[in-house]
């Protein structure tokens, strides 16, 4: 049975199974998304626990799709945490995040400790290998 059902949001496919392989063996379960418009959907039909969401996508950026997924967790009563992707490491990044609604905030290239520390504040029974 999964435990915690995690959707990926990122237009690049290393990401994806980056992630996946990071949290292998935890009885999570995944779904992945490449765009604002196909995250929504897949939010609404999965109803992840956790969500990373890029920021620099093509189409809407993750910003948009943060203040989206975030009123379809409101209309579904859903706790939902989501971490933000990115490459580009800038306050501005950071604070615009927070102040949408975002959880977490994680910079690519992602290192596996600071991924650690981040599943472990939100979701403590979760370890990498």
């Amino acid at each position: 049975m999964v435990k915690t059902k995690i959707l990926i949001v990122d237009d690049d496919f290393s990401i994806h199974d980056l992630i996946r392989a990071l949290l292998k063996g935890n009885d999570c379960g995944f779904e992945q998304a490449l765009n604002t418009q196909d995250a929504l959907q897949k939010f609404a039909e999965y109803q992840p626990d956790l969500v990373f969401l890029d920021i620099n996508m093509p189409g809407a950026n993750g910003f948009v799709a943060l203040r989206r997924l975030r009123a379809l967790a409101q209309d579904h009563n859903r706790n939902c945490k989501i971490v933000m992707l990115t490459g580009n490491k800038t306050r501005e990044d950071v604070s615009t995040a927070l102040a949408y609604g975002a959880d977490d905030f994680l910079a690519k290239p992602i290192n596996k400790q600071t991924l650690h520390q981040k599943m472990m504040r939100h979701f403590p029974g979760i370890a990498l290998v």
